[in-house]
């Protein structure tokens, strides 16, 4: 019989936190008229965001990615080092064979994610103006993954169960969807 795995009251509530940052921007334009425009402002940002978090993450994700080969990434020799460094007393250190996988990453995006939306945003017809609801909509979803970042991976030490290459899976398949979105759109709205 399949059961659920348990969770703690944190991971609940650090969920249903998200859950709810990510709808208020969505309710704001069903329910109170915002821009549409803004709504993908704040969902571009917030997978931004995400990448960036993420990348932070894997740098202090204590298990190694022994399963990935070849020299591909940028400072691929960081990757047998081992040890970590603390940036603060009481976090847990930072270890450099993680470096080259948040670099990647960070790489990715800006050849492949930022140059293309920054040419769709410029020759679109539309200006998105800086309003109450775009700042509300994207407070509540940088402060959501935040405190999920504090509360759950730094606080309930979530990352001595992780490596690199898991923590960044979500931020790159993020990557792949904004990437596929933008095509779709780029197509749709001619």
């Amino acid at each position: 019989m399949y059961t659920l795995p348990p969770t703690s009251p944190y991971r609940s509530l650090t969920s249903l936190i998200l859950i709810g940052a990510n709808l208020v921007p969505l309710v704001g334009v069903v329910a109170f008229g915002w821009d549409l425009w803004a709504l993908l402002v704040i969902y571009w940002i917030e997978a931004f965001s995400t990448v960036l978090l993420g990348v932070v993450k894997s740098l202090f994700a204590e298990r190694g990615s022994p399963d990935v080969v070849g020299q591909i990434e940028p400072l691929h020799e960081l990757r047998e080092k081992r040890g970590g460094w603390c940036p603060q007393p009481g976090w847990p250190p930072v270890y450099p064979r993680n470096i080259p996988f948040g670099v990647s990453m960070l790489g990715t995006w800006a050849l492949t994610v930022i140059p293309p939306s920054a040419l769709y945003w410029l020759s679109v017809d539309h200006t998105t103006v800086l309003s109450i609801n775009l700042l509300l909509g994207i407070g509540a979803l940088v402060i959501a993954h935040g405190s999920e970042f504090i509360v759950e991976y730094l606080g309930r030490r979530e990352y001595t169960d992780v490596s690199a290459r898991e923590i960044l899976r979500t931020p790159a398949q993020l990557t792949f969807a904004v990437m596929f979105l933008a095509m779709l759109g780029a197509v749709v709205f001619r």
